[in-house]
Protein backbone atom coordinates (compact mmCIF):
# COMPACT_ATOMS: atom_id res chain seq x y z
CA UNK A 1 0.00 0.00 0.00
CA UNK A 2 3.02 2.44 0.34
CA UNK A 3 3.04 2.83 -3.55
CA UNK A 4 -0.31 4.51 -3.33
CA UNK A 5 -1.82 1.63 -6.03
CA UNK A 6 -3.13 -1.48 -6.18
CA UNK A 7 -3.23 -3.73 -9.03
CA UNK A 8 -6.28 -5.96 -10.22
CA UNK A 9 -4.84 -8.31 -12.90
CA UNK A 10 -2.66 -6.27 -15.22
CA UNK A 11 -4.60 -2.97 -14.65
CA UNK A 12 -3.11 -1.07 -11.87
CA UNK A 13 -4.99 1.83 -10.19
CA UNK A 14 -3.54 4.83 -8.21
CA UNK A 15 -5.23 5.22 -4.28
CA UNK A 16 -7.34 8.85 -3.33
CA UNK A 17 -5.34 10.53 -1.21
CA UNK A 18 -6.12 10.02 1.71
CA UNK A 19 -6.90 6.59 1.63
CA UNK A 20 -7.80 3.23 3.83
CA UNK A 21 -6.91 -0.15 3.78
CA UNK A 22 -9.32 -2.75 5.58
CA UNK A 23 -8.80 -6.60 4.98
CA UNK A 24 -9.82 -9.76 5.72
CA UNK A 25 -8.98 -12.85 6.67
CA UNK A 26 -10.26 -16.07 6.07
CA UNK A 27 -9.90 -19.38 7.91
CA UNK A 28 -7.56 -21.61 7.34
CA UNK A 29 -9.40 -24.18 5.91
CA UNK A 30 -10.01 -22.04 3.14
CA UNK A 31 -7.63 -22.42 0.36
CA UNK A 32 -5.58 -19.66 -0.32
CA UNK A 33 -5.05 -18.43 2.95
CA UNK A 34 -1.64 -18.65 4.98
CA UNK A 35 -0.37 -17.02 8.24
CA UNK A 36 1.11 -13.65 7.62
CA UNK A 37 4.83 -13.69 7.69
CA UNK A 38 6.62 -12.06 11.01
CA UNK A 39 7.93 -9.31 9.14
CA UNK A 40 4.11 -8.26 7.50
CA UNK A 41 2.08 -8.38 11.34
CA UNK A 42 3.50 -4.75 12.02
CA UNK A 43 1.75 -3.63 8.82
CA UNK A 44 -1.51 -4.09 10.80
CA UNK A 45 -2.61 -1.38 13.57
CA UNK A 46 -5.08 -3.90 15.00
CA UNK A 47 -6.38 -7.54 14.77
CA UNK A 48 -9.52 -8.51 15.74
CA UNK A 49 -10.84 -12.13 16.01
CA UNK A 50 -14.74 -12.21 15.31
CA UNK A 51 -16.30 -15.53 16.17
CA UNK A 52 -19.45 -16.97 15.16
CA UNK A 53 -22.60 -15.59 17.54
CA UNK A 54 -24.28 -17.65 19.79
CA UNK A 55 -28.08 -18.81 18.79
CA UNK A 56 -29.69 -15.38 21.07
CA UNK A 57 -26.91 -12.85 19.47
CA UNK A 58 -27.88 -14.95 15.95
CA UNK A 59 -31.15 -14.37 16.96
CA UNK A 60 -31.23 -10.52 18.51
CA UNK A 61 -29.07 -9.84 15.06
CA UNK A 62 -32.14 -10.53 13.24
CA UNK A 63 -34.64 -9.10 15.00
CA UNK A 64 -32.75 -5.77 15.22
CA UNK A 65 -32.09 -6.14 11.22
CA UNK A 66 -35.88 -6.17 10.85
CA UNK A 67 -36.85 -3.38 12.71
CA UNK A 68 -33.57 -1.06 12.84
CA UNK A 69 -33.93 2.34 10.20
CA UNK A 70 -31.15 2.74 8.10
CA UNK A 71 -29.11 5.03 8.79
CA UNK A 72 -27.98 8.44 6.76
CA UNK A 73 -24.53 8.83 6.04
CA UNK A 74 -22.85 11.57 4.94
CA UNK A 75 -19.54 13.11 4.12
CA UNK A 76 -18.64 15.28 6.90
CA UNK A 77 -15.07 16.12 5.64
CA UNK A 78 -13.47 16.79 2.47
CA UNK A 79 -9.70 15.30 1.33
CA UNK A 80 -8.67 19.06 1.86
CA UNK A 81 -10.12 19.20 5.56
CA UNK A 82 -8.33 16.22 6.11
CA UNK A 83 -5.11 17.32 5.15
CA UNK A 84 -5.81 20.51 6.94
CA UNK A 85 -6.40 19.25 9.78
CA UNK A 86 -3.28 16.83 9.67
CA UNK A 87 -0.86 20.08 8.86
CA UNK A 88 -2.28 21.54 12.45
CA UNK A 89 -1.31 18.19 14.10
CA UNK A 90 2.09 18.40 12.61
CA UNK A 91 2.20 21.87 14.59
CA UNK A 92 1.80 20.94 17.92
CA UNK A 93 4.47 20.39 20.14
CA UNK A 94 4.48 17.86 22.42
CA UNK A 95 6.51 17.68 25.97
CA UNK A 96 8.51 14.62 26.58
CA UNK A 97 6.40 13.92 29.55
CA UNK A 98 3.46 13.20 26.91
CA UNK A 99 5.63 11.10 24.71
CA UNK A 100 6.64 9.31 28.29
CA UNK A 101 2.70 8.47 29.26
CA UNK A 102 1.70 7.18 25.67
CA UNK A 103 4.54 5.06 25.59
CA UNK A 104 3.65 4.25 29.28
CA UNK A 105 0.36 3.24 28.38
CA UNK A 106 1.33 0.99 25.23
CA UNK A 107 3.32 -0.87 27.00
CA UNK A 108 0.90 -1.68 29.85
CA UNK A 109 -1.27 -2.92 27.46
CA UNK A 110 1.27 -5.50 26.48
CA UNK A 111 1.86 -6.49 29.59
CA UNK A 112 -0.11 -9.92 29.74
CA UNK A 113 0.45 -10.40 33.67
CA UNK A 114 -1.06 -7.03 34.64
CA UNK A 115 -4.53 -8.19 33.03
CA UNK A 116 -4.34 -11.96 33.24
CA UNK A 117 -7.97 -11.71 32.78
CA UNK A 118 -8.01 -10.26 29.36
CA UNK A 119 -7.40 -13.43 26.68
CA UNK A 120 -4.83 -12.37 23.83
Amino acid sequence: MEEGQVTIGEQTFELPKPFMVLATQNPLEQEGTFLLPEAQLDRFLLKTLVDYPSMQEEKIILQDMLIRERAEISQILSPEDIFAIRSEIDSVEVSESIYDYICSISAASRDTNRFPEIAY
